[in-house]
């Protein structure tokens, strides 16, 4: 792989933050959080690479092309492109580990499954999002975050902390207190507690292990990251307006598959983006928009918390992907604004649905049940539910009807945009099955004369929200087998799409930030 020739395809823009809002304690307070957030970054490599590091770092070192090959190694986190399948880009690497380096390499799904089986009592410490696994003496063990990675959580905790003193006694000052703690104590439900009930001031911030991602083994390993950024007070109170109608929706959703619905809370964030690091910035996944925490249980006591990156709705622009693949009725219907409201109501379908199971006296998330397959379908119904609620509200004429049309569009040039770089991500894997199910019901059909798509209205919004119910009935079931079954059908590479790709290769592969603090 030619990484001089991939660095020219992505495009770099700097990130310089107003941080005119800010008192003097609370800049010292930002300074102190990215420090520690530059902790995150180091561990989050090890996580990926594991004790083969320094060994990556060597190897790089004695290349004729060290600058570049550094450059993209830390753009994604290791030796492997996430722009190309997970293909090497160093010397003498071979095919990443599917747990990366959060399992031993040798483990097997099938004596995972076994060992578990054999050791109940010992299941909850081996699923959690925050051990590492490991041999000791020819068995599997599991070593918590706080002592696996104890040097560096310990001084990241102190920065926390000192950065919670630094603040005004309030809710970020009580977030950054408990999530000081629960680095060093491996349990993170205060801090994520503390986090729902912050406000986005005077800055937004996420510390942590949050999203599994990379764990394509089990879909259970948490990757330590963060993110900093200052609200965007107008945007925010705009896409606030849409709440209210949330718990309507969500009690026709819940008397439809039997389920209690969850907490109140919804707090909404826009911002503008100061700083990330770790995970946050592996090439090709940093977010435009998370609903977090990601535990269940918060989600079924108190909610979830949608936070919104304006910074990367708008570096992220597909218009130039549209304007390609679409036919000339559709791409006019490409916009930004219906973009960001698409992505709000996928944040908060992320929050609706049944999310805990009961599997004979146990209650279990569907993340342990659906394993790797999980997070493909969990956003695929984010997408399908997200528009359904969109539906809901054109039905109460809160939204105007033409935003049908304009999501479709969005979401499909979206999926192109991610499709140039790979197709097994969960977000592209989502896309996928999100395009078969549209063109197996007819919503869309490619003209192999003018080779674009073309959308028929009527069918996207009755497929869409039927491809919502269809997945909820999988999570619900809670069954591996038809989780994959499901994931397999609707996985296919139409030969379009291929066809379609290959028209938008001179176009930039990818945006990344260059942070200026």
């Amino acid at each position: 792989m030619d990484v001089k020739k991939e660095l020219k395809r992505i495009k770099f823009f700097d990130i310089k933050p107003n941080l005119k809002s800010l008192n003097t304690n609370e800049r010292n307070a930002l300074k102190l959080c990215i420090r520690a957030a530059r902790i995150l970054h180091k561990i989050c490599l090890k996580q990926v690479c594991g004790n083969k590091l320094e060994k990556y770092y060597e190897t790089i070192e004695k290349s004729k092309n060290k600058s570049e090959l550094k450059r993209f190694f830390e753009m994604n986190k290791g030796p492997w492109s996430s722009l190309h399948d997970d293909k090497p880009f160093l010397k003498g690497v071979g095919k990443k580990p599917k747990g990366v380096a959060l399992y031993p390499e040798d483990l097997t799904s099938r004596e995972w499954k076994k060992w578990l089986k054999k050791n109940p009592r010992k299941a909850s410490e081996f699923e959690s999002n925050v051990t590492i696994i490991k041999r000791k003496g020819g068995k599997l063990i599991a070593v918590p975050y706080s002592k696996f990675f104890k040097d560096e959580l310990i001084e990241s905790s102190k920065l926390l902390s000192q950065a919670s003193k630094t603040l005004r006694k309030g809710s970020l000052s009580l977030y950054l207190k408990e999530c000081s703690k629960a680095l060093l104590s491996n349990n993170y439900w205060k801090s994520d507690v503390a986090w729902m009930k912050t406000n986005g001031f005077p800055f937004e911030i996420v510390f942590g292990p949050v999203e599994v991602y990379e764990d394509s083994f089990m879909g259970l390993k948490a990757l330590f990251e963060c993110f900093i950024g200052i609200p965007d007070i107008g945007m925010t109170n705009e896409l606030k307006s849409f709440r209210k109608y949330v718990p309507e929706f969500n009690k026709i959703i819940s008397k439809k598959f039997n389920y209690k619905t969850k907490g109140s809370l919804m707090p909404i964030v826009v911002f503008n983006d100061v700083f990330r690091s770790g995970d946050a910035t592996i090439i090709g996944r940093q977010f435009t928009a998370a609903n977090l925490p990601n535990d269940r249980k918060i989600h079924q006591l108190y909610g979830s918390k949608k936070i919104f990156s304006k910074t990367f709705m708008k570096a992220k622009s597909s218009l130039e992907i549209a304007k390609k693949i679409f036919s000339k009725k559709d791409v006019k219907h490409h916009n930004l604004n219906s973009k960001i409201l698409s992505v709000l109501a996928h944040e908060i379908a992320h929050g609706l649905g049944p999310g805990i199971i009961k599997k004979g006296r146990k209650k279990i998330s569907f993340e342990k049940l659906l394993g790797e397959f999980h997070s493909s379908l969990e956003e695929a119904k984010a997408d399908a539910l997200g528009f359904t609620f969109i539906k809901f509200l054109i039905s109460k004429k809160i939204l105007p009807k033409i935003l049908i049309r304009q999501i479709v569009v969005g979401n499909l040039a979206w999926n192109f945009y991610g499709w140039r770089k790979d197709f097994r991500g969960a977000h592209n894997l989502a896309g996928l099955i999100e395009y078969n199910y549209l063109k197996k019901n007819k919503a869309i059909f490619y003209n192999k004369i003018k080779k674009t798509i073309s959308i028929d209205e009527e069918k996207a919004s009755a497929t869409y929200e039927e491809l919502a119910y269809k997945i909820m009935k999988v999570q619900q079931k809670g069954s591996y087998k038809h989780a994959k079954e499901f994931v397999k059908k609707f996985s296919k590479v139409q030969p379009e799409i291929k066809y379609l790709l290959n028209k938008l290769k001179n176009a930039p592969l990818e945006v990344f930030p260059i942070f200026k603090v």
